[in-house]
């Protein structure tokens, strides 16, 4: 029983890792900040720091102010071991035992697989030598995953990630790779509209994670007061609903017609709504609860279940 090996499932993002283990689901921010030389004397920032490729980090909530861009696959291929370690801590996992994790990449990255497992199966943090095993989905084949009732005849999802937009379709459980794709077109266009708005409204800089955070509040914090954000962030929400009415209705309004549901799911399911598609396209189109967390349910149910 003491080898018995510890199965947590995890969603990298390049918004937010989510988490699910136990029956239980968390998420923290995919933020990653370096620390440099003239900062290592801040025993504070050491306690929090982790030891990765001969350089300290910080990860998640403590990152935000100084967070590296997150878009891009070079993003996942350095840093996810970080986040992959910061999600066992926060799960209260042992280092010291055998782990199992299930998570996903975008088909966006679909020439990137054995390179992604290769670099979250074995690396080092903190001292400590992680070898866990992996099982990896097609992003977007966790939501199909959670979503048990739906699963009968032609289903499309629809997965909004922060950065990637995957759109897959599957014929009685099997995926119909003909008809799938993906793309760039994430939740961040939104998040970047938004971080350009702020910048020339307060002639300061944001980072994404910053602005992230801002829409998220709908406020913003300058100079000591709250200002009310809620009308530029209602905008870039409107326009960014309008790029994806175009890729996932206008693009393959033939499928999504013919489809015994849609399934909608991924953080980026908020800038929709069942009346704005059905406005463009008739369909059943069926959101997820707690959209974020729909891939990571997936992965889990469908490894460890």
């Amino acid at each position: 029983m003491q080898n018995k090996p510890q199965k947590i499932a995890i969603d990298i993002g390049y918004g937010d890792t989510k988490v699910m283990i136990s029956g239980k689901t968390f998420k923290f921010p995919s933020a990653i900040s370096q620390i440099r030389q003239s900062q290592i004397q801040s025993s504070e920032q050491d306690s929090k720091a982790f030891s990765f490729n001969n350089a300290l980090y910080l990860v998640g909530d403590d990152a935000i102010n100084s967070a590296i861009a997150t878009r891009g696959y070079g993003f996942l291929q350095k840093y996810s071991p970080l986040l992959i370690y910061k999600a066992m801590i926060e799960a209260g996992l042992s280092v010291d035992k055998p782990i199992e994790i299930a998570t996903g990449l975008s088909l966006v990255n679909q020439a990137d697989v054995q390179d992604f497992v290769s670099k979250i199966s074995s690396f080092m943090i903190n001292g400590v030598h992680l070898e866990p095993k992996v099982f990896l989905f097609a992003q977007g084949q966790g939501i199909y995953n959670d979503m048990k009732s739906y699963k009968e005849g032609l289903v499309c999802v629809v997965d909004i990630g922060y950065n990637t937009l995957d759109f897959l379709v599957f014929e009685n459980g099997r995926p119909n790779n003909a008809l799938c794709f993906a793309n760039k077109k994430g939740a961040n266009i939104a998040i970047v509209d938004l971080q350009k708005i702020l910048m020339r409204e307060f002639k300061v800089d944001f980072s994404e994670q910053e602005a992230k955070k801002v829409f998220l509040n709908k406020k913003v914090k300058i100079a000591g007061e709250e200002v009310d954000f809620s009308d530029e962030i209602n905008s870039s929400m409107q326009h960014y609903a309008d790029e994806i009415i175009n890729e996932i209705i206008n693009k393959n309004e033939d499928i999504v017609a013919k489809a015994e549901s849609v399934i909608i799911g991924g953080g980026g399911a908020y800038f929709l709504s069942k009346e704005i598609l059905q406005e463009t396209q008739k369909a059943n189109y069926i959101f997820v609860k707690e959209p974020e967390f729909s891939n990571v349910r997936g992965y889990f149910n469908g490894t460890f279940s």
